[in-house]
């Protein structure tokens, strides 16, 4: 939402300037919009809107627990496919070495390799970045709110770095940490039985999920 479309929303539904502000405002603090310069920004809920709302959790509790309850719902009715319990998923283990740089003709099988990596190997990786942050986890938050708590953990092992990180801690729902904390935040998760999880990109910024089975 830039100052245009804020502009074409106070014309259309008459709310003066400084009390749209305080709603999109609202909206920020309770993790349904993110603030980038002048422009309010709202992703979809899948990805990165779900995963800033209940991470944020801030929201009024009867509604979230509603949220959650739906979120619930779709996850095991097998949508969306990257949270789903189908295969594939869109998800990916830690993440594979080398991009993928080559175009396939259809229907010409390939060779695939993944690796998972430890959080030994993911150390020189997280270095490139100069700020860390550990957060709420969405997935156990809205879990516990639909009345399914994990069965592993109820502790906070999601991490973030870079830009990412740094607006986590400027909203007050990070807590930040050195590299060094973050190393041994990862070798309790693995000690916990859980999976670290990420997209696989090269740049950006970087969260880490500690992913359980349940």
């Amino acid at each position: 939402l830039g100052p245009t479309l804020g502009w074409r929303i106070r014309r259309k539904t008459k709310i003066p300037k400084e009390k749209l502000k305080e709603i999109l405002d609202d909206m920020i603090y309770k993790g349904k919009l993110i603030k980038k310069g002048p422009f309010y920004v709202i992703f979809p809920y899948i990805l990165v809107g779900f995963e800033f709302y209940f991470t944020t959790n801030r929201d009024d509790p009867e509604r979230m627990k509603k949220a959650a309850e739906a979120h619930d719902a779709l996850f095991y009715e097998g949508y969306p496919l990257g949270l789903s319990k189908l295969e594939p998923t869109v998800y990916r283990v830690i993440p594979t070495i080398e991009p993928t740089k080559r175009t396939y003709e259809i229907n010409k099988s390939m060779e695939i390799q993944h690796e998972i990596l430890t959080y030994e190997l993911m150390e020189d990786y997280l270095a490139e970045k100069d700020v860390f942050a550990v957060v709420p986890c969405s997935c156990r938050t809205a879990a516990a709110l639909a009345g399914n708590p994990c069965n592993r953990t109820d502790e906070n092992f999601c991490i973030t770095a870079g830009a990412l990180a740094e607006n986590a801690i400027e909203s007050g729902v990070g807590r930040e940490v050195s590299l060094d904390e973050l190393i041994e935040v990862m070798k309790k998760a693995e000690k916990e039985g859980l999976v670290h999880e990420t997209f696989n990109v090269q740049e950006a910024f970087l969260f880490i999920c500690n992913c359980c089975p349940c």
